[in-house]
């Protein structure tokens, strides 16, 4: 696939990403909050409502705003079920909910409140058998525009068939009570997420912290971290599993996922056209197979575009990165960088057609023996670098940059004015809120600046973030955005 080709794509994402609504106005806080004075309109903050009485008395085109708090799900959201484990926050037509908001705002004020602090949790005890499977779900709607922003969501629990939870289930995963804990989407509706964090969500299936299936998705500023989907062995996912028509995702983080996974312990991808720009995979455990970072098979169409892959971790026979062993479309890696400690296990485990795995000016470590891109397509000028150039050279001293747990060599080969400029792809998100979606992405994972311009001419480093780093508040990365209460 072409460049100018890959960027088209990207630009398919005016059309899929929820537009701002038109319709009325909910203000949510949490039900200790609400007042004695019985239920309110949700006309006002002065007369808010409880989430789940928003969600169904709203109508297609509704904003709901939801103040700083804990919400758990109380409404069974499966026709005739009276499994307490059916709760959850059911969203089934066009409507934008936008957390962060401290409940005093007036008029068009933006949100003042922190995005970490509206949490969405399954239960009030945490994990429990009695816990709903899905904290939320997105089901039916074909054809909605649905857009959430600015809250977290943690403690789903879909475990159908584990123990003592157990009731009647159908094997792995098969049963979608056993996936997507954290958020569950069956539906060809449009989904754009912003701003979410995912964390401590265990499912026993596909997509421990997001199942999203059908869909057309996007998803910008998100932190996915602890999660699980470890109970099968044709489960996985742990952060994530895709498969929709056309996933766009920027500036995402994906930690500490998977615990023994077998497929993809940061994404498992089974179908659809995929683009990551900025996004940072590392930590994430596939050690009960393959995929550490992602697992890609199927029709899968993936670019990455100025990422980062570090230490992620696979069974000795698995891909420490990504695994492409039954990819029937494309995996293609623009200005990114795979590095880890770990020498043993192979960073990637190709496609069996030669084409479709291809790199361009990227930062790989692959020892001899280890399979790699069967091309590149890299501008003169902007190589690919092989990590190590021969055997038996000296290993690159790696540290763990200010910018968050994402691994960048430094010495022996310097990656700072090594990416191409004309690789980085069009700013779809606005990231930089100038409204302009057609420029190319002006700024790294951390929000500093992209392009540097030198004497030279104009560069950009390799992998999701700039170096130098920065020594700002915003600089702090992942650190930030999980030990933080809140986070930009």
């Amino acid at each position: 696939m072409s460049i100018p080709k890959a960027l088209a794509f990207a630009l398919l994402l005016f059309a899929l990403t929820a537009s701002a609504s038109a319709g009325s106005i909910w203000y949510v806080k949490p039900p200790g909050s609400l007042g004695g004075s019985g239920p309110g309109s949700g006309s006002s903050w002065g007369q808010a409502v409880a989430l789940d009485a928003a969600l169904t008395a709203s109508v297609s085109g509704d904003e709901i705003r939801i103040a700083e708090g804990v919400y758990n799900p109380t409404v069974n959201y499966v026709p005739g079920s009276t499994d307490p484990r059916d709760r959850s926050f059911l969203i089934n037509k066009s409507l934008t909910l936008i957390g962060g908001w401290l409940g005093n705002e007036i008029g068009h004020t933006p949100p003042q409140g922190c995005p970490a602090l509206t949490v969405l949790d399954a239960s009030p005890a945490g994990f429990a058998c009695d816990g709903p499977f899905h904290v939320v779900s997105i089901t039916g709607a074909p054809g909605a525009k649905i857009a959430l922003s600015r809250v977290r969501i943690q403690h789903g629990w879909a475990s159908a068939s584990l123990a003592p939870c157990a009731g009647p289930t159908l094997p792995g995963g098969l049963d979608p009570r056993n996936n997507g804990a954290g958020m569950y989407i069956k539906s060809r509706s449009t989904v754009a997420l912003s701003e979410i964090i995912f964390a401590d969500n265990n499912g026993l299936g596909l997509g421990g912290g997001l199942y999203a299936n059908g869909c057309s998705l996007s998803m910008d500023q998100t932190v996915m971290v602890r999660n699980v989907a470890n109970g099968t062995p044709d489960g996985g996912g742990s952060a994530m599993y895709l498969n929709c028509p056309i996933a766009r995702l920027a500036n995402v983080v994906v930690h500490a996922n998977g615990n023994s996974t077998a497929r993809g312990g940061g994404l498992y991808a089974a179908g659809g056209d995929m683009e990551f720009t900025n996004c940072v995979f590392t930590g994430n455990d596939a050690t009960g197979g393959s995929g550490g970072a992602m697992y890609l098979e199927g029709d899968v169409y993936a670019r990455l575009f100025n990422c980062t892959l570090s230490s992620n971790h696979a069974s000795a026979t698995g891909a420490e990165s990504i695994d492409m062993s039954t990819l029937a479309g494309e995996c293609l890696l623009f200005n990114t960088v795979v590095f880890s400690n770990a020498l043993a296990v192979p960073h990637f485990i190709a496609p069996p057609v030669v084409g479709q795995f291809q790199s361009a000016s990227c930062y790989l470590q692959i020892l001899a023996g280890q399979p790699g891109p069967s091309a590149d397509s890299s501008a003169a000028g902007f190589p690919t670098i092989y990590f190590p150039p021969a055997l038996g050279a000296p290993l690159v001293n790696i540290f763990y940059a200010p910018g968050g747990f994402s691994l960048d060599p430094l010495t022996n080969v310097a990656v700072t004015t090594k990416g191409d400029p004309a690789l980085v792809p069009a700013d779809i998100f606005d990231l930089d809120k100038d409204g302009n979606t057609t420029e190319q992405v002006g700024m790294d994972r951390e929000r500093s600046p992209r392009f540097t311009v030198l004497a030279a001419g104009t560069t950009v480093s390799m992998g999701a973030y700039e170096i130098p780093y920065p020594l700002t508040g915003q600089s702090l990365g992942l650190t930030y955005y999980l030990n933080v209460p809140c986070y930009p």
